[in-house]
């Protein structure tokens, strides 16, 4: 998952909340990965933290997703938003 999350994406993060160690479990605190596009447009959203696998399907949707919504849209902005729009509700 590491490998193919470095060769298509770029990591970063924000904290936005914190947490508590209460009896030893974490309390409060949360994660979302965002999967954006270069120019930081949202292309996909995980609420919440996921296994490894979960992660790694939802990073090559987003990947797939993009090169068809490109090859689809042929640099037409509007139809690459609907494309994924489109994507999302179907999922």
């Amino acid at each position: 998952m590491g490998k193919y999350l470095n060769e298509n994406f770029v990591a970063s993060f924000q904290k936005v909340a914190t947490f508590r160690i209460v009896g030893g479990q974490k309390q409060g605190g949360n994660v979302a990965s965002y999967f954006c596009a270069p120019d930081g447009r949202v292309l996909h959203v995980i609420a919440g933290p996921v296994d490894a696998a979960t992660m790694l399907r939802e990073a090559k949707w987003v990947v797939e997703t993009t090169e068809k919504a490109m090859d689809d849209a042929k640099g037409d902005g509007a139809k690459f938003k609907a494309y994924f729009r489109k994507a999302h509700a179907e999922r």
